[in-house]
């Protein structure tokens, strides 16, 4: 997978961050697997966690959020944050 984004050693991209390179990537996952995945599993056996594509436009996913965040919110408290943004 590593090889795909990599070519001399930096990242194939024509913007990002001055310090994509491949050993910040490596650590960026090696952080996702050891402290964010499991939070995300322990929430998920709990059925808390939502899953949404976001290769959609921006008011699809937008939508889906909102009607993520209304099942938790009824009445007018869920009103009272989609009224404000």
């Amino acid at each position: 997978m590593i090889q795909q984004y990599k070519k001399e050693g930096k990242i194939v991209s024509s913007k990002g961050r001055v310090d994509d390179n491949i050993n910040t990537i490596i650590k960026r996952l090696r952080v996702y697997f050891d402290s964010t995945l499991p939070v995300i599993d322990y929430y998920s056996s709990r059925g808390k966690v939502h899953k949404i594509d976001a290769n959609r436009s921006v008011e699809e996913v937008f939508d889906e959020v909102k009607n993520v965040i209304s099942t938790y919110f009824s009445g007018n408290q869920g009103k009272k944050i989609f009224t404000q943004i």
